[in-house]
């Protein structure tokens, strides 16, 4: 039953009015609705009728609002809610999500054709956020594909930038489930796009973790390249791809891309999950490894590739419970739908060589060239063939026969020596090539698995094998020197005797030589460290030797070597550090020394006699406070000795004018104590007395009789 529009309007649990339809899915129908409690739209996702009546697909559908509500993360698609919908369809299991109001990565991908590497790269890394957060949890997502990828806004290219400015997340773990349940064989159904499906899903019904990291490389390969790797007219015909043949490398459609990048999704999309990235953190890792080793002039590159329509999305089911059989794709599989339903045990493996030969003789027609052609023709995706009864069959083979016996006998009575002559050589050829097809199939020597192997190993391997081989290095992040990169033909690929095999070798982490940058300006440096290739940061601090803007020190140091993907750090002069003059006018000298050397200068001081600042505290100084000098400049400042001291003079016995004009000449006040009236006008006595020191301008008492 379609739901797809019958549900627009009605109020679930009383709380969330469904407003419009957004997408249906092979298992359920997402709409935009309002949620009238809270007052904010979200996603309603509701399963479809004919599956809400299945166990198998309800608990699967309740076990998704279980996995992705556990998980919390930026780059995932929040889950609200989840209940049990009363609709005039029937209850339906329904989950409440975040809405996220933009469109998916398969829309856009459509609409432009292909991204620029650093797009790509990007969008990857968000992907692999939110993966790292769910593996961490124990919960892999088991359907990661473009469809699944919700943007928040259209991505723009037309600003040649390394990074998109576009949020991800990562939405539909309804496939997901916890690990730790991934025991033991299974005999339900479990669903898979088949175009991201990892081998391991395709041929024996299990996929976890890195059943992920496998279809983001898929997906890498697609978002760069503009589309899949693999291509067939049916969902087996795509499965059986995955299964036998290894991921193409991007730098053959595109030469300018860089072999780390072919090294990466090759890594994602190893065939044996046991040798494949093992989950999302790793990934992530290795991603942003990548990145950090591809110029930025490469980022900005992408291959050109008109957009188009989307097209259908292949996705097949397939039975847990089946066992392997050697069989290439049918043809019987639905096309139109792009969706294969296998009901009984399969598996897909790879598919030996035919030993069948096609030796035609017949007047004017030669032998077939290639022996695997009849078998290729009957096998090939997509064909046509007219089944017989077991009678028919019979009937048809012995009419051929002689019907053949009877052509051939009236043909030999009649043909020229000429044309059998060319007919016993094609006869001949014909032999041969059936005798090189059972070679090819049964003693043809195969090419082992080599990577991670010492070269001395691999060559001894080759060796042994009777096969040529020649060497080429190349730096590698991640294999040791000395070790095999990889090989081609690549593991496991059928040669002739006399092929040589090319094997990669490990030149370990490529060192570069690390320049001298002190005494450069920044730009210099710069410019000195991009000429070779290093990354670099730097950061400021004052000096008083080096000029401002000129660089102090680095690290790693001149002239070592550093590892070609190192960041060189280094210091730039601000020149002398300004300093604001302190006040310290009123204080002690040490105080003052104190507070001047405290803020980075030097101090000096003089002394004077003050009559108003005590002895010891500073009276003035040179340089005024907040005015502004250099680190190490000097401020000199005036220290009282307090007021000066004179020595008051003799005035015993002297008349009392002189006496007055004596001290007071000497700078010194006078108050007259008179005895008798002061008759006589004599000095008897006076205090201080004479030859005293005081404080100029003390008062002197003089007694005068």
């Amino acid at each position: 039953m379609n739901h797809s529009g019958s549900l627009v309007g009605i109020l679930i649990d009383e709380r969330y009015r469904v407003d419009a339809l957004i997408a249906r899915g092979g298992m359920a129908s997402v709409y935009q609705a309002h949620d009238v409690r809270l007052e904010r739209d979200v996603a309603v996702k509701l399963i479809h009728p004919h599956l809400a009546e299945q166990d198998d697909f309800a608990r699967r559908f309740i076990r998704e609002a279980r996995a992705a509500a556990a998980l919390s993360s930026p780059y995932i698609v929040n889950v609200h809610d989840q209940g049990l919908a009363h609709t005039p369809e029937g209850e339906l299991p329904y989950l409440v999500m975040e809405l996220v109001r933009g469109p998916n990565l398969r829309r856009e991908l459509s609409r432009l054709g292909s991204l620029p590497l650093g797009f790509a790269l990007e969008l990857i890394r968000q992907v692999l956020l939110a993966l790292k957060d769910a593996h961490n949890a124990g919960i892999a997502h088991r359907d990661v594909k473009p469809e699944n990828i919700l943007l928040d806004r259209p991505l723009d290219t037309s600003h040649a930038l390394r990074h998109p400015h576009v949020h991800l997340k990562v939405a539909d773990f309804g496939l997901a489930r916890a690990i730790e349940e991934q025991s033991g064989a299974r005999t339900s159904m479990m669903l898979g796009t088949v175009a991201y499906a990892a081998p391991e899903m395709l041929s024996a019904g299990t996929s976890g973790i890195a059943g992920d990291v496998y279809s983001t490389g898929i997906m890498l390969y697609e978002l760069i390249a503009g589309e899949l790797p693999f291509h067939a007219d049916t969902p087996l015909g795509i499965a059986f791809e995955h299964v036998n043949k290894p991921v193409p490398r991007l730098s053959d459609t595109a030469e300018w891309i860089p072999v780390a990048l072919d090294s990466l999704i090759a890594s994602f999309t190893e065939r044996d999950p046991s040798k494949r990235t093992a989950n999302g953190s790793a990934a992530l890792q290795m991603v942003d490894d990548v990145v950090r080793s591809i110029p930025q002039e490469l980022m900005l590159r992408r291959v050109p590739v008109f957009p188009q329509a989307a097209a259908p999305v292949q996705t097949a089911v397939f039975s847990t419970k089946s066992q392997l059989t050697n069989s290439a794709p049918s043809e019987r599989e639905d096309t139109a739908a792009h969706t294969s339903r296998i009901d009984q045990p399969v598996t897909i493996a790879p598919a030996p060589v035919q030993e069948t030969a096609v030796i035609g003789a017949a007047h004017g027609t030669s032998a077939a060239g290639d022996p695997g052609d009849a078998q290729q023709s009957r096998n090939a995706p997509g064909t046509s063939r007219r089944r017989k009864t077991k009678h028919a069959d019979a009937v048809a083979s012995k009419a051929d026969k002689r019907t053949q016996a009877d052509s051939q006998g009236n043909r030999s009575r009649r043909l020229p020596k000429s044309v059998k002559f060319l007919i016993a050589v094609s006869i001949i050829l014909a032999a041969l090539i059936t005798a090189g097809a059972v070679y090819w199939a049964k003693f043809a020597p195969i090419v082992p698995t080599l990577s991670g192997l010492s070269q001395e190993q691999a060559e001894a391997h080759l060796t042994e094998l009777g096969l040529d081989y020649a060497v080429n290095t190349e730096y590698s992040d991640t294999v040791e020197e000395n070790f095999v990169i990889s090989s081609d033909p690549p593991a496991d690929t059928k040669v002739l005797p006399w092929h040589t095999v090319h094997l990669l070798i490990s030149d370990g982490i490529e060192m570069w030589t690390v320049p001298s940058i002190t005494g450069l300006s920044a730009d210099e440096a710069q410019q000195a460290l991009a000429d070779i290739g290093f990354t670099y940061s730097s950061s400021e601090e004052y000096s008083e030797d080096v000029a401002e803007g000129v660089v102090i020190s680095q690290n790693p140091q001149a002239d070592s070597q550093a590892p070609h993907d190192s960041e060189v750090t280094f210091v730039i002069s601000k020149g002398r550090e300004p300093i604001s003059v302190p006040d310290v006018v009123s204080l002690s000298a040490s105080e003052a020394q104190q507070m001047i050397e405290d803020a980075g200068l030097s101090y000096s001081s003089t002394q004077e006699f003050s009559d108003d600042v005590p002895e010891g505290s500073v009276i003035s100084q040179d340089i005024a406070a907040g005015e502004t000098l250099y680190r190490g400049d000097g401020v000199s400042v005036v220290v009282s000795k307090g007021p000066e001291l004179i020595e008051v003079p003799n005035v015993f016995g002297k008349q009392r004018q002189d006496a007055i004009d004596t001290l007071e000449g000497a700078g010194f006040s006078v108050k007259v104590d008179e005895v008798l009236g002061g008759i006589f006008g004599t000095v008897r006595t006076q205090d201080p007395s004479g030859g005293t020191r005081v404080p100029r301008g003390t008062t002197v008492t003089i007694t005068v009789v």
